[in-house]
């Protein structure tokens, strides 16, 4: 691992790079004792299926995932950017275009979502990962769910 980029209410998600190919990836490690206490599971669940199935350019991917006894690994693209939160809070407001750039993106990636009948009920700045010159990607799916209502 190379470093902590930030913790939740039931895990921490790190930098780490890839041993063979070098590939950066942030990997969010859930403790599982936390989601089972919070009753989460069904959260997790959703969380894992929606990004390891949805592929679009403002939505986070999720490369794989993998378990031990005591944590739930979700490999993620990393967003080296942070997220928008705490971008803001460090620079100040965006201007016009930028907003306009980053809010585009953020509609495209929810559009997305909704097509395929999901809505993410959670979507705020720190849910809103930046990469490289404010490209935004939409992240944290454990809340998400079926526009049906499961």
């Amino acid at each position: 691992s190379v470093a902590c980029l930030g913790e939740g209410s039931i895990g921490a998600v790190t930098k780490v790079v890839h041993r063979t190919s070098g590939n950066i990836y942030a990997l969010k490690a859930i403790d599982k004792v936390r989601v089972l206490d919070r009753d989460f599971g069904r959260q997790l669940l959703a969380e894992v299926k929606t990004q390891m199935t949805v592929t679009h350019p403002n939505i986070l991917r999720c490369y794989d995932y993998f378990e031990d006894h005591t944590f739930v690994y979700l490999v993620l693209e990393h967003a080296g950017g942070g997220d928008l939160y705490r971008y803001l809070r460090a620079r100040g407001p965006l201007g016009e275009p930028d907003a306009a750039h980053v809010f585009s993106q953020v509609a495209s990636g929810v559009g997305y979502l909704h097509g395929l009948g999901m809505v993410h009920r959670d979507l705020k700045p720190e849910n809103i990962l930046l990469c490289g010159d404010l490209v935004a990607k939409v992240a944290d799916f454990g809340w998400c769910a079926q526009a049906d209502g499961q």
